[in-house]
């Protein structure tokens, strides 16, 4: 499989899940993926219903790493708390400087929350 990024070195989920509906030629990957291959998951036991996984904000990456935050989700989505962004950014600030963090999200205006 292609990947967008080839140089991620690391994806981190910490919210799973989208509410955007995407409905391009195939759907979403993301939610595809989810829904089927994974939906087995204790993670995607409920689909891909938005949720934080508390459990990857002690995550450690190791150094100079290039992480995709949120690559299964949209982190700055209309309805994601922002109580949920500001642990992951607290997250990110207790990881190794060497480390970089990638976010991408078809909702931008949020990120004026925290840039």
């Amino acid at each position: 499989m292609a990947r967008m990024f080839p140089q991620i070195t690391k994806t981190w989920n910490p919210v799973k899940g989208c509410l955007h509906q995407c409905y391009y030629p195939r759907g979403c990957w993301a939610y595809q993926l989810a829904t089927g291959k994974l939906k087995g998951s204790d993670r995607y036991k409920d689909g891909f219903t938005p949720k934080l996984n508390e459990e990857e904000l002690n995550r450690k990456f190791g150094k100079n790493q290039f992480i995709f935050v949120a690559d299964m989700g949209d982190l700055f989505g209309n309805w994601v708390p922002a109580e949920w962004v500001v642990k992951i950014v607290e997250a990110i600030k207790r990881a190794d400087p060497s480390n970089r963090f990638l976010f991408l999200t078809k909702n931008p205006k949020r990120y004026q929350m925290l840039f």
